[in-house]
């Protein structure tokens, strides 16, 4: 497989990948309109689509990194901007959904894992199990009751 180097000293891809990334930027990381500008979907659901296909490419990957370091938000950055937050009052979600998404750009979270168990139970033991959930529950919303 031969690849095309620029003048740039990059590859075909490489640029694409940096385009993708700098429109996704300017359009306030809406992946869908990205699409819409830079490709030929046929509706708004392969719109949908591709964006999510396009934000799993490495590629795009490392040119939002790039692009967010430049923009001086670096992990320590986030991770600055994430604790102030956690010490404000008032309710900072817009702030803490943009540092959510470059988290997530940045591949800043574990895999999610899952466990599936399944467990015959006689009634008296899954009533009696509910009941210790269901006080687990309470002791715990005592604890840190929802405001």
């Amino acid at each position: 497989m031969t690849r095309t180097t620029t003048k740039q000293g990059k590859t075909t891809r490489q640029l694409k990948d940096e385009k993708f990334a700098e429109t996704l930027v300017k359009n306030g990381f809406n992946g869908s309109k990205t699409v819409k500008q830079l490709m030929n979907p046929k509706d708004n659901n392969q719109a949908s689509s591709m964006a999510v296909e396009k934000m799993k490419q490495r590629g795009i990957q490392k040119a939002l990194g790039e692009l967010l370091d430049e923009a001086e938000m670096s992990k320590e950055r986030r991770a600055e901007l994430m604790a102030r937050n956690a010490e404000q009052i008032k309710n900072l979600s817009a702030s803490n959904t943009s540092l959510d998404m470059m988290n997530k750009i940045d591949g800043d979270y574990a895999p999610t894992k899952s466990m599936s168990i399944n467990a015959t139970l006689t009634p008296d033991e899954r009533k009696q199990e509910l009941e210790r959930l269901h006080q687990e529950y309470k002791e715990l919303t005592e604890i840190a009751p929802n405001n």
